[in-house]
């Protein structure tokens, strides 16, 4: 199987393999993390390795997405000119401002709005 390097538009056609410990496959996937094997050893290879995200990074980018999503949906919803509850869009809105600000509300306390202003 080949694939294609799309940053040099070069085929890769070469298969090197290689055999490993326990102890060093261990090492190898808690160093790799998410990242194909192939991927992470090719770029330690070349002097390029990966960046690990975070944890707690990468929940906040989930969360992101999920406010996004939804804003989105109300924007589509819009702009299709459907009928979109004023409220609705002022509960998306205080909710993902307080997300931002990591204000924590019970699921189910509307009640509270932001008293900051």
């Amino acid at each position: 199987m080949q694939s294609k390097d799309f940053v040099r538009g070069k085929n890769r056609t070469h298969c090197v393999t290689t055999r490993l410990n326990d102890e060093e496959l261990e090492e190898l996937k808690r160093r790799k993390g998410n990242i194909p094997y192939g991927v992470y050893v090719r770029q330690v290879l070349l002097g390029r390795p990966p960046k690990q995200v975070p944890e707690v990074n990468r929940k906040a980018y989930a969360e992101t997405a999920r406010w996004a999503s939804a804003l989105n949906q109300i924007a589509r919803k819009l702009n299709m000119g459907e009928d979109v509850d004023i409220s609705e869009i002022s509960r998306v809105l205080s909710a993902f401002r307080q997300s931002l600000l990591g204000i924590k509300f019970g699921d189910d306390d509307d009640d509270h709005q932001d008293q900051s202003g």
